[in-house]
């Protein structure tokens, strides 16, 4: 029978491209993800990973599977979140924010979390969004509110809000009104 735990291995193996790196984020050995990754193929009964060049990138089987892994791996923390005690939710967070935000409703956001979660730590740094980006992708940081949609592959991203964005210039440079 399917788990959570070989379902989001394989979420992992795909995202970092690699056995070495799901291990890394799973806080496991690399022979333990291979088992996990063979177990699934067996269960399914189908190829999910190609392993070439040390590379693991997703069969036509394993693009199909990586729909419903994110689907379940989502509802999962979706339920786990809603059912769950808020407050046995511990731990860091380690948050990217820029600087735009920092100043307008990061500390709304705070509050809120810290109310809602009050074992959870936010470690929160300020960065241009690029760095974010890379950030994320690095995995120094697992959340980051940053400007303008990313460029990169393999961050998901949702549009929270957007700014109005103003040309101003001193009267003392006799542009005129409008």
């Amino acid at each position: 029978m399917l788990d959570f735990r070989s379902i989001e291995t394989f979420l992992w193996v795909v995202k970092l491209g690699s056995f070495r790196g799901a291990a890394q984020r799973l806080n496991t050995t690399q022979p333990a993800i291979s088992q996990r990754i063979a177990q699934l193929e067996r269960e399914l009964g189908v190829k999910l990973l190609n392993r070439d060049h040390r590379v693991a990138s997703p069969t036509a089987s394993g693009r199909q599977m990586l729909v419903y892994a994110e689907k379940l791996i989502g509802l999962r923390a979706e339920m786990l979140a809603e059912v769950g005690d808020r407050s046995a939710m511990r731990g860091v967070l380690r948050l990217g924010v820029a600087e735009t935000i920092v100043h307008d409703w990061l500390p709304r956001l705070i509050k809120s979390v810290n109310e809602s979660y009050p074992n959870l730590s936010l470690e929160i740094e300020v960065d241009v969004t690029p760095n974010l980006h890379a950030r994320l992708l690095a995995q120094e940081i697992e959340l980051a509110f940053a400007l303008g949609a990313p460029s990169e592959s393999g961050i998901r991203s949702r549009v929270l809000c957007d700014y109005p964005i103003s040309f101003l210039a001193s009267p003392a440079l006799g542009f005129g009104k409008g």
